[in-house]
């Protein structure tokens, strides 16, 4: 019992010790939504520039069994920034990476909404010393977007502070969370029991 409860505790520990997340938060069909679930992920104190790379982002996000969020509609980008917090600074998932200026969801979903700081974005840069590929919130709290570099020695100008998963059903590590607070409320059920 004691070992179950051990391996149960490194696990928990291990989901949710190396970068802060919060409850994933799904907008429902009855609420206009897609039935989606949306997990804010921050970036922790001990993060490096490295670790808050666009593509470490989304290889993580994937990892966690969604995809960083895309947004495609008005209606869902104001549930976003509505029920979500501020998420200034947090990664998209879009990208113009194959072809500069031409803008994709990395779902393949169809780039219609857009929801640019416009003027001046998005402007890569306004250098051809940077190329900005990524997409993500800028600096404001309005929801509006920023072409933004994956680049460690660009990317500390704007410091990101954390990416926005989206997924088809609770993503992970929330589910394995959700997983072993079951166990552990069985484990104490069945202790009462046998007790």
């Amino acid at each position: 019992m004691k070992k179950v409860l051990g391996i149960l505790t490194v696990v928990t520990v291990l989901c949710i010790s190396s970068q802060a997340m919060a409850i994933p938060v799904q907008w429902t069909i009855a609420d206009g939504g897609n039935d989606h679930w949306y997990e804010v992920v921050a970036y922790g104190d001990n993060d490096t520039y490295s670790d808050r790379l666009w593509t470490i982002a989304k290889t993580t996000a994937e990892g966690m069994g969604g995809y960083l969020a895309t947004i495609t509609s008005a209606e869902e980008s104001a549930w976003i920034n509505s029920n979500l917090g501020d998420l200034s600074k947090y990664w998209l998932g879009g990208t113009d990476a194959a072809v500069e200026g031409t803008w994709t969801w990395i779902t393949g979903e169809s780039w219609g909404f857009t929801a640019w700081n416009f003027p001046p974005e998005p402007n890569d840069g306004d250098s051809p010393a940077i190329s900005e590929d990524y997409l993500g919130f800028w600096s404001t709290t309005d929801g509006k977007w920023n072409d933004l570099p994956d680049d460690p020695w660009t990317v500390h100008t704007y410091l990101m502070r954390g990416y926005l998963v989206e997924s088809n059903a609770v993503p992970e590590p929330a589910s394995m969370i959700l997983f072993g607070s079951g166990l552990f409320g069985l484990l104490g059920a069945r202790r009462k029991f046998l007790g």
